[in-house]
């Protein structure tokens, strides 16, 4: 059965890694402005987020079953990435920075455009989402 918070990749993962390269968020090398670079961490989780093999519960739940796969906010017995990013309450300080690029917290917007991009990073910096806990 499928959750209302899962997105299937919408592209193999060497066009998402090429899409994101493009965008120049993450180089150190590149003269982009200073509030939009990015650790090697934060280019991690955010692919890790598009594609949805990361530290989230769902994907323990499906590859690792001996790992816990609830989120630790008590609110979802499976932690999937859309519930991260729109309603674990453990995120709502930083959410505004999701906000600014998608009023309803699209997924599509979210996870496909530049906008949605930079603020999916600057969300991740800040809070550390999808990183292991």
């Amino acid at each position: 059965m499928q959750s209302r918070f899962f997105v299937p990749p919408c592209q193999p993962i060497i066009h998402i890694h090429r899409h994101i390269a493009s965008l120049n968020l993450f180089s150190n090398q590149t003269p982009i402005p200073q509030g939009i670079r990015r650790a090697r961490h934060t280019h991690t989780c955010v692919i890790q987020a598009i594609t949805g093999h990361g530290f989230v519960g769902a994907y323990y739940h499906l590859f690792l079953p001996d790992h816990p796969s609830s989120c630790p906010c008590g609110t979802s017995d499976i932690q999937f990435r859309l519930h991260i990013l729109s309603e674990s309450p453990l995120y709502e300080e930083h959410r505004h920075l999701l906000l600014a690029a998608s009023q309803d917290l699209s997924p599509s917007a979210i996870l496909r455009t530049h906008k949605g991009l930079t603020a999916l990073a600057k969300f991740i910096d800040a809070s550390n989402a999808f990183g292991k806990s």
